[in-house]
């Protein structure tokens, strides 16, 4: 008994109790799944098992991934490998040609649903692009906030946000106009002011939020995130279909026709 003692003693005095090994472990096992995210990638490397709904999952996706994951694996030099480490401008380079030509597959294939099914532009623009093109953003705050990087989750979101409406929208419309000089980008969505005035709201809503929840970045943080983009969602809806806002209806049973010598007569 004294023995026993003794030990459990001289553990909790060298720290070497249960919950500080498990806090090790823990650690350790922390580390290793940084170094595997730090690795060189491998398409080779197989997802999930048969064990579980999520393992078959991840199976099937990993089967449909393969032509991509290889493709890349042959184009873009991963800086990871001692071989490529000073080819961060091809890597670069690789992977905006990716990106440029997924983007265009991606636009096209939207837009070729939406006439299919008859659904407006803006609808498929809304709802589908939207998340399409958020889903790299999504994935990249992710990675950073596992690392504790909350801030730069954060602040990548919304960079990229307006990198997007200073960048991406207005590069296009110049280099096209560049090369057609007596073509114009017509836009035609009536609601835009609307919308733009929407955003601004969202994003104080946003600040907001953050605000209330201490800025840590909680279940309950993305819950109310989530909420508002569901409103946002709704309302874009209800204004595309104008059902908020329609269109003014002219009354008036006189109508202003230019005649061909007086100007302007009644009809």
């Amino acid at each position: 008994m004294e023995a026993k003692k003794d030990r459990v003693a001289q553990e909790k005095q060298n720290g070497e109790g249960e919950p500080a090994k498990e806090a090790k472990e823990e650690e350790a096992g922390g580390d290793d799944d940084e170094e595997e995210d730090d690795g060189p990638f491998n398409p080779f490397e197989i997802w999930g098992d048969f064990d579980s709904p999520g393992g078959v999952f991840g199976r099937i996706m990993w089967v449909i991934s393969l032509p991509l994951s290889l493709g890349m694996w042959l184009t873009v030099p991963d800086c990871r490998r001692d071989m490529f480490k000073k080819w961060w401008l091809g890597t670069f380079a690789a992977c905006i040609a990716w990106i440029a030509g997924l983007s265009y597959v991606m636009v096209w294939m939207v837009e070729s649903i939406g006439d299919t099914l008859d659904i407006p532009e803006s609808i498929m623009g809304i709802f589908v692009l939207a998340a399409g093109t958020s889903i790299p953003d999504c994935l990249s705050s992710v990675a950073v906030a596992r690392r504790g990087h909350g801030d730069m989750a954060v602040s990548s979101s919304i960079g990229s946000n307006i990198f997007d409406v200073l960048i991406g929208l207005p590069v296009p419309w110049f280099i096209y106009t560049v090369i057609m000089p007596r073509e114009n980008v017509l836009i035609s969505s009536e609601s835009l002011a609307v919308m733009i005035l929407m955003l601004f709201v969202m994003v104080a809503l946003v600040i907001t939020l953050i605000h209330l929840s201490g800025w840590i970045l909680s279940v309950r943080l993305g819950m109310g995130m989530m909420f508002l983009y569901l409103i946002f969602l709704v309302l874009a809806l209800l204004l595309d279909r104008e059902v908020m806002f329609p269109p003014c209806v002219d009354n008036n049973p006189y109508t202003y026709v230019q005649g061909p010598i007086t100007g302007f007569t009644y009809e």
